[in-house]
């Protein structure tokens, strides 16, 4: 597993040709990007290589804790999700979802859930628009910080 963490980084890292990346940037790069993991999956892949000291969290950024020229990630690198374990209960959000997402990261009981649920879908049907958008409008007037899921809604957008 430990060798498979440093080529995903590694990879990343190299790809991007920068230093350090917000965790949103490698987080985008594992979910959007290059199609690894689910969003959840990212999530819980960076968390672990922060827990495993493979990266650090330096002002807001992520920084390889290793030397990334030193690896040498074989030819038609794919990661090999199977040697990670998620936590199940994640699974259980849909992958796209961005209203249970901002539940999860926010904490749900900060918030009305089917109050929020059920304009959300009244905005849906009332704008014709995508429910992931919708839910951006929806957490953005209730002051919820969502510009870091506007690159999730465009790619349920331009890949639907």
């Amino acid at each position: 597993m430990e060798s498979e963490i440093k080529n995903i980084i590694s990879f990343i890292f190299k790809r991007s040709g920068k230093k350090n990346l917000k965790k949103t940037d490698f987080y985008l790069m594992l979910s959007m990007d290059l199609h690894w993991f689910s969003p959840t999956e990212a999530n819980h892949f960076i968390n672990l290589a922060l827990e495993k000291d493979f990266l650090n969290k330096i002002n807001n950024a992520l920084e390889p804790n290793f030397k990334i020229n030193d690896v040498n990630i074989p030819f038609g690198f794919f990661p090999n999700k199977n040697k990670f374990e998620f936590n199940n209960s994640d699974k259980e959000i849909q992958e796209n979802d961005i209203k249970e997402i901002i539940f999860k990261k926010y904490n749900s009981n900060k918030f009305k859930k089917n109050e929020i649920s059920k304009n959300i879908i009244k905005i849906t049907k009332e704008k014709n628009i995508y429910q992931n958008v919708a839910a951006l409008l929806v957490f953005n007037d209730l002051n919820v910080k969502t510009s870091e899921f506007i690159e999730l809604a465009e790619h349920q957008i331009f890949n639907d």
